[in-house]
């Protein structure tokens, strides 16, 4: 017997029609997929059908920007890709939740999804892979997206109390606005030492203080000036400050973290690329969004 795995089908087994939370929101799985596409000069879709219909037309996607902030580059429909790898993640806490759903599928030989296309790995893939080799078979599948996302926290930055707080600076000796005011209020001493060492910081340096004896903030010098009338971060000194801050952060074991928009705010960062440079540079950061 086969089992139509779609809309059209046997809808237990649709993503427009199972249902789950993920990252606090109740959605369909197709709509946590689709609503995290970010399309060239769009914004963000208001809802699947959108995202789709900008598809059709060819408008380029650039990859997803998930809610924990995590971006994820554009899928190039291979089953590593970690949107790929989303996808499967969001339809193993599903099946995880309805395991009598393995039961129903397990008297069918064949699965069959009629819209997959070219994806390649849709719901009729998973379920098949779920009755043959078990859910635990995905683990391996989707552990790369899994690890990231741990990696990406709603927490108070400034209310850590172990670890390596990281923001970026100017060489201009200014923390007047946004962060870097916040942390020189509620750390004077990392002001301090900015403003006696910011003539002798060089563009691309770490500057490391010490505010307790697990506690330290890190200072990336990763712009020249300041101002919002162009971009200021630098996305090379940048990087050359992340991979520093991870040499910091394995010499003392402490964890890093990071602000989400680093450089991204009054900096005018593209926060797609800081995303990336951090995955890349310093992957054992944590990335705190509120």
């Amino acid at each position: 017997m086969n089992l139509s795995c779609h809309s059209l089908g046997d809808k237990r087994f649709s993503p427009l029609f199972c249902r789950l939370e993920a990252f606090g929101t109740i959605r369909s799985i197709k709509e946590h997929y689709q609503l995290t596409k970010r399309f060239q000069g769009k914004p963000a879709p208001m809802s699947w059908q959108e995202a789709e219909d900008w598809h059709k037309q060819g408008i380029a996607c650039v990859g997803f920007e998930l809610p924990n902030g995590l971006w994820l580059p554009p899928d190039t429909k291979r089953v590593d890709d970690l949107a790929v790898q989303f996808y499967i993640a969001l339809w193993l806490k599903y099946l995880r939740l309805h395991p009598e759903l393995i039961a129903i599928a397990s008297e069918y030989d064949e699965f069959e999804d009629i819209f997959q296309g070219n994806f390649q790995f849709s719901q009729a893939d998973i379920i098949r892979q779920a009755v043959r080799d078990g859910l635990d078979s995905f683990k391996p599948m989707c552990e790369s997206f899994l690890d990231r996302c741990r990696h990406f926290i709603a927490r108070d930055l400034l209310k850590m109390e172990r670890g390596i707080i990281a923001h970026q600076v100017n060489l201009k000796g200014k923390m007047g606005a946004g962060l870097a005011l916040q942390i020189r209020r509620r750390y004077p001493a990392v002001w301090e030492q900015y403003r006696r060492d910011y003539q002798q910081i060089q563009l691309g340096q770490v500057q490391l203080v010490p505010v307790s004896q697990s506690l330290y903030v890190a200072n990336l010098a990763a712009q020249t000036d300041y101002g919002i009338d162009r971009r200021q971060t630098d996305y090379d000194a940048l990087a050359r400050c992340l991979a520093e801050l991870a040499d910091f952060s394995r010499q003392l074991h402490l964890t890093p973290y990071l602000p989400h928009g680093l450089g991204c705010g009054l900096a005018g960062g593209d926060w797609r690329i800081v995303c990336g440079l951090i995955l890349r540079h310093c992957p054992q950061a944590v990335v705190c969004r509120l």
